[in-house]
């Protein structure tokens, strides 16, 4: 038996959520050798940002959804083609396995599903719902199991509470998947775009929020020592990372 004072759990697994253009792959890719497994072919803007930074060791996977002839893969065929490059990623020197996005990855999943367990609607009925959340569950334990940092970017929305109806931001994932993924990570945090009008003109910041609120009740830290919101910048990286 381990003593949590003696010997705190090292493990770091972290669930970035945001919305288009927040800075969410520009924030994953701050952080060690990073490996990106690309489902939205969406890294051309965070790679210049980084690139501007003088962050280069950035390496990435982007044709998951196409064969060696250049021609579209089917959904479900994707989906065991991730596989193959999660694990390889798993098994390479990068130290950030990155997987963009959790949104698209669901969809690869429930392809999957549909293949194995046909339905005769040919959508997603009950059964095949729980059997999302057992694939998200394999998914994320492969992530834990390996010794690296592991990040998971997400796609959020906005709907109305059932009970209160009150607006919450939910994770863009079907079903209840979306509010187990949270569990199975250390760490949920959203990157935010706040804009300061001052006298030189409208400045705009990219922050990390970490900390729950009433419309973000899935966000937290394992990382006690951290501010509610603070810049996402290479700087502030490197100081959580020297905490970890």
């Amino acid at each position: 038996m381990k003593s949590f004072s003696d010997s705190p759990p090292k493990d770091f697994a972290l669930l970035i959520v945001g919305r288009s253009g927040s800075g969410k792959s520009t924030l994953a890719g701050r952080f060690p050798r990073p490996h990106f497994l690309s489902l939205d072919h969406n890294l051309r803007g965070p790679c210049a940002q980084l690139a501007r930074e003088g962050i280069t060791d950035v390496t990435y996977d982007d044709d998951i959804d196409r064969g060696e002839d250049g021609k579209e893969l089917t959904p479900a065929v994707q989906f065991t083609r991730f596989n193959e490059r999660l694990m390889a990623a798993l098994a390479s020197d990068r130290e950030t396995i990155v997987i963009d996005n959790a949104t698209q990855l669901t969809d690869l999943m429930c392809a999957e599903i549909l293949r194995l367990s046909p339905t005769k609607s040919g959508r997603m009925e009950i059964p095949s719902w729980g059997q999302l959340g057992q694939f998200w569950k394999q998914v994320a334990l492969k992530l834990r199991q390996a010794p690296k940092r592991v990040i998971i970017l997400c796609h959020e929305k906005v709907e109305k509470d059932d009970l209160d109806g009150s607006l919450k931001n939910f994770l863009a994932i079907p079903g209840q998947t979306g509010d187990l993924l949270p569990g199975y990570m250390t760490d949920c945090w959203r990157t935010e775009v706040h804009e300061q009008t001052t006298t030189q003109g409208v400045v705009t910041r990219r922050m990390v929020r970490v900390v729950s609120n009433q419309r973000l009740e899935h966000l937290k830290t394992s990382i006690p020592t951290l501010p509610a919101v603070f810049e996402a910048s290479q700087t502030e990286i490197s100081k959580i990372l020297a905490q970890l």
